[in-house]
């Protein structure tokens, strides 16, 4: 069956919208990192599809209420993901067209992506929808990857709760980086169009190297600093 496109047209956003896509392993720090990034950029959203997979999953989360009409798709789709696959890229790009489409309708100019694109097609529809776009590897190796999965889960059993699905998953999810996302990677990186950042600094640091890797966002205008003042 023929994979469908974005449903919009291919051009009517390239001009209006900036995006900045974080790539990098389970662990990576890049759910954080979008968090606050999207802090300091006014008029910004965070896009993370595997919150949104998940969230499609509970039937009471606030993906699932908005978006009804992807959930019978999802479950037939579900025991890839729950298996640390990914969901087709058919339904992802589906998915992330429908929220970038009412996200604008709102305001929103500058979209950040913490786990799409994942893999050389979603990187090509990607390409045919956007064309200022900024991409960012937070590197970290699989050995950190799986290290903080497993303190987390020792964290959580030491406080009673359940652990995060992903890390139960972090081995699968690895190889999956390794077999899919890392040739999206090694395109960018051959074409010049991603910066690398050391994922292993403090959670501040990476964030200040993200900053500096955004200067047409960033250069000459106010950034809030860590301790809330304006510089």
């Amino acid at each position: 069956m023929e994979r469908k496109r974005f449903e919009q047209k291919e051009d009517e956003l390239k001009s209006d919208v900036k995006c900045i896509v974080l790539i990098g392993r389970p662990g990576s720090g890049k759910d954080t990192q979008g968090g606050k990034i999207a802090k300091l950029i006014p008029n910004s959203f965070v896009i993370s599809t595997g919150d949104i997979v998940r969230g499609l999953q509970d039937p009471e989360s606030e993906f699932s209420k908005t978006y009804p009409e992807f959930i019978e798709r999802l479950n037939k789709e579900k025991e890839e993901s729950n298996k640390g696959g990914l969901v087709s890229d058919e339904l992802i790009l589906n998915i992330v067209d429908k929220i970038i489409a009412e996200k604008t309708k709102e305001g929103i100019k500058t979209f950040i992506f913490t786990g799409f694109p994942r893999t050389e097609v979603q990187l090509e529809e990607f390409d045919k929808k956007f064309d200022n776009v900024t991409y960012i590897e937070l590197k970290v190796s699989r050995s950190v990857s799986e290290e903080r999965a497993n303190n987390r889960k020792a964290e959580a059993d030491a406080l009673g709760k359940p652990h995060r699905p992903d890390d139960d998953k972090v081995e699968t999810r690895n190889d999956t980086y390794d077999s899919k996302t890392q040739k999206m990677v090694d395109v960018l990186k051959s074409q010049n169009r991603i910066v690398e950042i050391i994922g292993t600094q403090s959670i501040d640091d990476v964030t200040d190297s993200i900053v500096e890797a955004l200067p047409e966002i960033f250069a000459n205008k106010d950034i809030v600093t860590r301790d809330g003042q304006i510089i």
